[in-house]
Order: C-alpha cells, then sequence, then structure tokens
C-alpha cells in the first residue's frame, strides 16, 4: 500500500501543476482513503481497491486534459488557416 500511495501523491503533485482544483479533490480522496484504512474501517484488500480506483480516476482525467489540449491546438490550427486564406485573397 505504501508504494501506491506514494505513487499517487507524485501523480497528483504532477496534476496540481495544470489544475490545483483537481489535485485538491485527489489529495483529500487519497487521505480520507488511508484514514479510513487506518482507523480500520478498511481492510487491506479494500484499501488497495480504493487507491486503484483513484488511480484509474486520476488517468481519466489526465486523458480528458490532453484531448482538451488538442482539441484547442486543432481550433487555433484551423483558425490560423482560415486567417492565412482571408490574408490571401
Amino acid at each position: 500500500m505504501g508504494l501506491l500511495r506514494r505513487l499517487l501523491n507524485d501523480q497528483i503533485r504532477s496534476v496540481q501543476r495544470t489544475n490545483l482544483m483537481q489535485a485538491r479533490k485527489f489529495s483529500e480522496q487519497l487521505e480520507a482513503a488511508v484514514s479510513r484504512y487506518t482507523n480500520c474501517s478498511l481492510t487491506t484488500a479494500e484499501i488497495i481497491a480504493e487507491l486503484v480506483k483513484l488511480a484509474k480516476e486520476m488517468r481519466d482525467q489526465d486523458k480528458r486534459h490532453i484531448d482538451l489540449e488538442e482539441k484547442a491546438v486543432e481550433l487555433v490550427l484551423e483558425q490560423a488557416g482560415l486567417f492565412a486564406n482571408e490574408v490571401g485573397r
């Protein structure tokens, strides 16, 4: 569990560079899960499942972020092409 927690913390720091609110949400989810485990509310298997679920959420969020960046780049390139066509006339 310790290694998975460290990996998630590293990923949270990475997310924090681009999306502070999302990083806080992930950090709070991680701490809540670890706290429940520490208080014996979760078994080892349950905490691992929680951490894996959080890792998948983080991966999905990162993919959405990349998709949005790609769409923004495509839009800028399209607008630049339209502008170049208008100037060339």
